[in-house]
């Protein structure tokens, strides 16, 4: 299984894809929670951009080919690999190359909290239902990873654990103030908790510090809808709008760029005339 999956990503079409795939990959941030269009339900944040960890792009060619030829079967390869496969789609493999990853060297950084994530976005409820031990083994092995400590209280605010939710939604906004998504979420569970007031002072920090945090404008214009601010409430509702059609925009212009690019780079591969 190994050596079929290395091969593959070895083989022409595919590894120049994934050189361009990742040269070209996405500022961290620019997808963010889809609020839901009524009510307070529970929202989900996309999957960090852990592309974003790598080395500057002008080395990355040679990182990852010097890995791959150097260690084909290290924890560190199946990692990559694995980062790759789940943006192609492949979710299985993915999942057994982090797996696997994580039978190698269970100590890479990392490791459990991209699966855990992988994990979590699935549709497959029974794969989601693992995500958790894997967000518990991150947190284990770094008491101070803010985005595993989130996703850990998302999942207890799916559960209705409110107060295991507050500690470890409070706990990731001390790690790193300046994560609005951890305010957002800390938000949700205050109104949830009737702390309305603590929940409007965290959605407005979210907004001040992140304009374009649309979740967070959505969920002020609920507070404001119930304390008859209709006015402040229209307002929250259109910068709402305004700059979740940026990001769609923004997300779509960065995927046609992915696109030119593996297009590019297999007809440099190719060569004229062939």
């Amino acid at each position: 299984m190994r050596l079929t999956l290395f091969q593959h990503f070895l083989s022409g079409a595919a590894m120049q894809s994934m050189m361009a795939l990742l040269l070209l990959a996405p500022a961290p941030g620019l997808a963010q929670a889809v609020a839901p269009e009524e009510g307070l339900a529970v929202t989900k944040i996309d999957p960090p951009n852990w592309f974003s960890t790598l080395p500057e792009p002008m080395l990355l060619n040679r990182a990852i080919l010097t890995l791959a030829l150097a260690a084909p079967d290290s924890a560190q390869m199946h990692q990559v690999m694995a980062r790759e496969l789940q943006r192609h789609g492949e979710t299985a493999a993915a999942i057994a190359n982090y797996r696997e990853a994580i039978n190698i060297d269970p100590k890479v950084p990392g490791l459990h909290a991209e699966l855990g994530d992988l994990l979590y976005y699935s549709t497959d409820e029974s794969l989601k239902a693992g995500a958790q031990a894997e967000f518990e083994a991150a947190v284990a092995q770094n008491p101070n990873d803010e985005r595993s400590i989130l996703s850990l209280g998302m999942i207890a605010a799916e559960k209705s654990d409110l107060k295991t939710a507050y500690t470890d939604d409070s706990r990731a906004v001390q790690l790193d103030p300046h994560d609005t998504d951890a305010c957002t979420e800390l938000a949700k569970v205050l109104i949830l908790m009737n702390e309305r007031g603590k929940a409007e002072q965290m959605l407005q920090r979210a907004v001040q510090a992140d304009p374009s945090n649309y979740v967070a404008h959505f969920r002020l214009a609920g507070l404001y809808r119930q304390q008859g601010k209709i006015d402040d409430a229209k307002k929250q509702i259109a910068e709402y709008q305004k700059y979740r059609k940026m990001k769609d925009n923004l997300q779509k212009i960065f995927e046609d760029m992915r696109v030119k690019a593996a297009r590019r780079l297999a007809d440099e591969e190719s060569g004229p005339g062939q």
